[in-house]
């Protein structure tokens, strides 16, 4: 039996879209304000007195999990069709791959033309990345999370990888659940794994943070799907919903005492602090709450969330080619300049969106002829 009413969320667009402009802003504004150091062993962008935010933190490194989290309450709308035998993994997996690889393949290209050019013109790596067959292997087939602790080559794809692992193991465990009576339950197996390697701190094969981190967002939105279709009808939504706001708010009291904003070491702060008190209760009134769900999934925002991908996977190319070119015509940018961030983050929005509408373009000619003129188009992020 089918639990989860199969329906689209738009707000869950925007909800992507807001996440991948806060992680690719936050990401590197440390690098072009006078005021602003990334302090690496937290992951936190510090923003001094300079700014008038003195000893102010600010960090996206747990909003990656709200990612895996949407991607995973997503996919269980396909459970019964997996357990009922209806869909097929080569039906499955070929859907996700048709649009998430025409995007990583092409930035991962990018980055394998312009690697060499600046090692070759500057005699020293980009980012510390390691330029080799075997990177180059990984990343373009978007497996380096399977088999390495490294990053891709594009390092924000390491985020592709970890899902593509997690949605072979949910087929898996999907029909191991039927099979073994457990149904969806099975699905706290991989969080408590995932906890495990997070607490033991595993950089081995599979068994490292990255996957961690997916395997406890991706399936307890799994499981929060399932719960939210169990409570519908049993729970008053004027209750829960108060409950989820109180839990919000509850999270911004915390965060604003310790002057840390969205994450903080270690697996309770970083991780499931966040889970508990913002992320479920905020999927919660996306998908509960129609208003919620039209005012957040405005066409605006959910037309930009339709282009994130784009822009999370555009933006270490773009920072390669730009300093490429800038060392070979001389430009001379001014990084330190917030002026520069800012006309390096609109020219990144404006790409994103252009290779957004030339593949809308390429599908709605290439696919079926043109017929594919009435079909809904899938947004292109990773769901």
């Amino acid at each position: 039996m089918d639990l989860i009413e199969k329906k689209y969320y738009k707000s869950f667009d925007a909800v992507k879209g807001i996440v991948v402009f806060l992680c690719v802003t936050a990401g590197h504004y440390w690098q072009f304000s006078p005021g602003a150091y990334w302090l690496e062993e937290t992951n936190y962008v510090l923003l001094t007195a300079g700014n008038g935010l003195q000893h102010f933190s600010f960090s996206t490194y747990s909003l990656m999990e709200l990612l895996f989290m949407l991607s995973g309450f997503q996919l269980s709308m396909s459970y019964a069709g997996i357990v009922e035998g209806k869909t097929t993994f080569g039906e499955y997996i070929k859907k996700k791959i048709k649009r998430l690889f025409p995007i990583t393949v092409f930035t991962t290209i990018l980055m394998i033309a312009g690697i060499p050019l600046y090692q070759s013109i500057t005699g020293t790596e980009w980012n510390k990345i390691q330029f080799n067959g075997q990177s180059i292997f990984l990343s373009l087939f978007n497996v380096s999370a399977w088999v390495s602790y490294e990053h891709p080559l594009n390092g924000p794809l390491w985020y592709v990888s970890v899902y593509l692992l997690c949605l072979v193991l949910y087929f898996i465990l999907a029909k191991a659940g039927k099979k073994t009576g457990l149904d969806w339950a099975i699905f706290a197996l991989p969080v408590l794994v995932g906890i495990y390697i997070y607490q033991k701190n595993y950089k081995e094969l599979i068994f490292n943070n990255d996957t961690a981190r997916g395997f406890i967002g991706f399936f307890i939105g799994v499981m929060v799907a399932f719960v939210f279709a169990k409570m519908r009808g049993k729970v008053n939504k004027v209750f829960a919903s108060i409950v989820s706001l109180c839990l919000i708010a509850a999270w911004i009291v915390i965060k604003a005492r310790h002057n840390v904003w969205l994450c903080n070491n270690g697996l309770i702060n970083r991780v499931l602090l966040s889970i508990l008190l913002i992320y479920i209760p905020l999927i919660y009134l996306l998908t509960e709450v129609k208003i919620v769900d039209k005012i957040i999934g405005n066409p605006v925002l959910a037309t930009f969330g339709a282009a994130s991908m784009w822009l999370y996977a555009l933006n270490f190319p773009f920072y390669l080619w730009a300093e490429n070119l800038n060392i070979l015509f001389r430009w001379d940018i001014p990084y330190t300049k917030d002026y520069t961030y800012w006309i390096f983050l609109f020219a990144q929005i404006a790409l994103a969106f252009m290779f957004y509408y030339l593949r809308k373009g390429f599908v709605y000619l290439f696919k079926d002829n043109g017929k594919a003129k009435n079909k809904p188009e899938l947004p292109q992020h990773i769901t």
